[in-house]
């Protein structure tokens, strides 16, 4: 392999890593990867007065990686423990790192939250379905290629899953240095949009996505009736369709979700009618005039 990679876990949080090096081996990519012990809550001492503990934390585990492979010799894989791996996981990314596409970024990530928005949506489906040859229950039948989104106008978020170029982790290195020197104001995947967006980091996500996120491990067991239930299956929806863009999702799966957490009554005939415009605008046969 021609990149090296670390994973983000808690000492605490067994479970996960347990169930990530299961991944891992299904996918023999045990011998290329290593744990990194997450920090708990503000372990430095920084100035973030608006974030939560767990937010300053991640933020800090990621800054403490980076900054430990500043001199690394290979392109760095950098996932959190939520991390979903696919078949394809590690080919693409060393397929990546052999080609050259990396040498072309300072980051790509391997899948991004992708925001509910109609256009974004419609984009991204049409994509899809011409990188990949379907099955009639929607899963993969084959891979006909793979594309690369460019990142610095687009909204996404998570750090769940990047790649950084093997010439580029001194810079990503030391702008997260620069941040936690500060006061640190944002989460750190949203620091880096900002960065991105900026222009003092390029970056893209490789799609479709060969990564996904554990739904049920974040999000299925905190969901209740309460008003905090409602902020739940709301991302659950959102993550729901990042894992629709993932290369080895299971429709059907998501479908179960669906029923079981995202059903809601229609208001009235206005909202059935909005729910069919939606439904009919993000299939392949509506056309853009």
């Amino acid at each position: 392999m021609h990149y090296t990679g670390y994973y983000i876990n808690l000492d605490g949080n067994r479970g996960r890593k347990q169930e990530l090096e299961r991944q891992l081996a299904a996918c023999n990519l045990q011998p290329i990867y290593k744990r990194h012990p997450a920090s708990l809550g503000n372990a430095l001492n920084l100035k973030a007065p608006g974030l939560k503990p767990g937010a300053v934390g991640c933020f800090t585990s990621h800054y403490l990686l980076l900054q430990s492979l500043k001199n690394a010799a290979t392109h760095v894989h950098v996932a959190e423990d939520d991390i979903v791996f696919g078949p394809t996981t590690g080919l693409v990314i060393d397929s990546m790192a052999r080609n050259g596409d990396l040498d072309k970024w300072d980051m790509i990530y391997t899948d991004v939250w992708v925001p509910p928005d109609l256009q974004y949506i419609r984009e991204l489906s049409a994509l899809y379905r011409q990188c990949a040859t379907l099955n009639p229950d929607g899963t993969l039948k084959k891979v006909e290629r793979f594309t690369l989104l460019n990142l610095s106008r687009r909204v996404f978020a998570s750090t769940v899953s990047y790649v950084v170029n093997k010439n580029s982790l001194n810079k990503i290195a030391a702008i997260l240095a620069e941040a936690v020197q500060g006061e640190l104001s944002m989460p750190i995947d949203l620091y880096y949009r900002h960065q991105i967006h900026q222009g003092r980091i390029s970056a893209a996500c490789i799609f479709p996505f060969v990564t996904s996120v554990n739904i049920r491990e974040n999000l299925i067991s905190n969901i209740t009736d309460t008003a905090d239930g409602k902020l739940q299956r709301s991302i659950l929806s959102t993550t729901m369709l990042r894992n629709l863009f993932f290369l080895h999702c299971d429709p059907k799966s998501l479908l179960k979700l669906g029923a079981e957490y995202l059903q809601v009554d229609a208001v009235d005939a206005r909202d059935q009618v909005i729910g069919d415009i939606l439904r009919f605008s993000v299939s392949p046969s509506a056309q853009a005039f």
